[in-house]
């Protein structure tokens, strides 16, 4: 599953008032918020996608090191598929998250996707 919030893209240059574009900051974190809940439920996996500097990694941690009974995991930066698959076996025991910050290295490895 992925997460692009393209109604806030959209319509983010109809927004201009503080309290408008607070309104519009409020949903579209309350969705993402509903979103990293189900991948603490195990319900599905999650790709964050967005501009360099809005806030995903650290949104994305706060919430999810809210969450009680689960354990966090991050790796961020280059990885190969060999490293990719020990995170996966490390973290793949009921209650755990795996934030793989940072992924564009994972996605660009064919090696990577294939793991």
């Amino acid at each position: 599953m992925s997460y692009v919030s393209p109604v806030l893209e959209k319509h983010a240059a109809n927004l201009h008032t503080p309290k408008e574009i607070r309104i519009a900051l409020n949903n579209h974190y309350n969705t993402l918020t509903k979103f990293l809940n189900g991948v603490a439920n195990n319900q599905w996996h999650l790709i964050v996608n967005g501009y360099a500097g809005s806030g995903k990694s650290e949104f994305t941690r706060t919430v999810l090191r809210g969450i009680p009974k689960i354990k966090v995991s991050t790796n961020s930066g280059a990885i190969s598929a060999v490293e990719l698959f020990k995170l996966f076996y490390k973290n793949r025991k009921e209650n755990s998250v795996l934030v793989i910050d940072d992924t564009d290295s994972v996605l660009e490895s064919t090696e990577c996707l294939e793991v």
